[in-house]
């Protein structure tokens, strides 16, 4: 009985125990910071992105970049952070290469995919029109997002989406720790005045 119960108590790993186990070669490390982090990580690829394919491209490599780097990871570094430095630079390093070959290419650029909602689960509530509203909620705000500077909405997400501090913010997108709090304070002033106009929010 006694061995059961320190066994109940046992915390589960952190996501840097996790990692280390990754560098053995233990997949399912993997897979657990997979089912922690994927989610949030595939809805800030997509935003940044707006393409479905190329966010699940960007996906699937930012993983197998971190099961890549797992040997090399310093456990003092909080894994988050660390996470979507790697998705952040990836991102730019894909659009880099897209850019270069729409050059080669002559192409017109002008043709942008737009960006769809991420698929949610839906809330087990039996009210349609409440279940309605909650899509036409995040309908709006998926365009209030859209509508916000490149950095201000990348500021948002990382801070509301994915977790991270202002000053894990501040490092990754190398801004200084004001200017990052001051695009999230102008981003939540958009967001609440969009979603105001559309009757979600009361006015002020």
């Amino acid at each position: 009985m006694r061995i059961e119960a320190e066994n109940a108590a046992a915390p589960s790993p952190t996501d840097e125990e996790l990692m280390a186990r990754c560098g053995r070669g233990d997949s399912e490390g993997l897979a657990e910071l997979i089912r922690r982090h994927g989610r949030p990580l595939y809805g800030y690829l997509l935003r940044l992105t707006r393409s479905r394919e190329r966010a699940e491209d960007a996906y699937q490599e930012v993983f197998i970049r971190v099961m890549r780097s797992a040997g090399s990871y310093d456990p003092r570094d909080r894994f988050s952070a660390w996470l979507y430095t790697v998705a952040r630079h990836l991102v730019i390093d894909l659009a880099r290469s897209t850019q270069r070959r729409r050059e080669e290419r002559l192409e017109d650029p002008s043709g942008e995919e737009g960006l769809s909602p991420i698929e949610r689960e839906a809330d087990p509530g039996p009210d349609p029109e409440a279940e309605l509203r909650g899509r036409e909620l995040e309908a709006a705000l998926e365009t209030a997002l859209a509508g916000l500077a490149p950095e201000q909405r990348e500021v948002f997400l990382l801070r509301e989406r994915s977790g991270l501090s202002f000053a894990e913010i501040a490092e990754l997108t190398r801004a200084p720790l004001n200017t990052v709090k001051t695009r999230m304070h102008y981003a939540l002033g958009h967001l609440r005045r969009a979603l105001a106009r559309q009757g979600f929010l009361d006015e002020g």
